[in-house]
């Protein structure tokens, strides 16, 4: 019985923070600006603020996208910030919609690790970046 009572719960639960008919789509915003530190020590773990424009009343912030690269690039960090889009018409655009979003970042390893905020996309639809390189002391 009390598995039936959980079951319905969470059922209720899932189906209440969804609004019927509204349909999402996941898409990455450019980062406007950061502040990250200038220089890390090992073990510590240091807050890095992004700021970003949403561009409608239907973009909600998501997540922050965030990949460690692998192999020869294991100390870069591609970061952007991942936002649901609601699939309405009813959407307005935003101007001034500047907002804060932060990560806490834990230092690992030595050497220099490199920090490409992602940007957009160039006039060939290339990804851009803002590179940071954090030496680790």
């Amino acid at each position: 019985m009390k598995r039936i009572i959980a079951l319905f719960s969470i059922i209720v639960l899932l189906n209440s923070c969804t609004p019927e008919g509204t349909n999402y789509q996941l898409e990455l915003l450019p980062v406007s600006r950061v502040e990250i530190p200038t220089e890390f020590e090992l073990g510590n773990t240091y807050e890095i603020k992004m700021y970003y424009n949403l561009p409608s009343s239907c973009h909600h912030y998501n997540t922050i996208y965030y990949k460690k690269g692998t192999g020869s690039e294991s100390n870069v960090r591609t970061v952007a910030i991942e936002t649901a889009v609601a699939q309405q018409s009813n959407c307005n655009a935003l101007t001034n919609a500047e907002q804060e979003c932060r990560f806490n970042f834990q230092v690992t390893g030595n050497g220099t690790y490199i920090f490409k905020f992602w940007t957009g996309e160039d006039e060939q639809g290339n990804n851009t970046f803002m590179e940071y390189e954090v030496p680790v002391n």
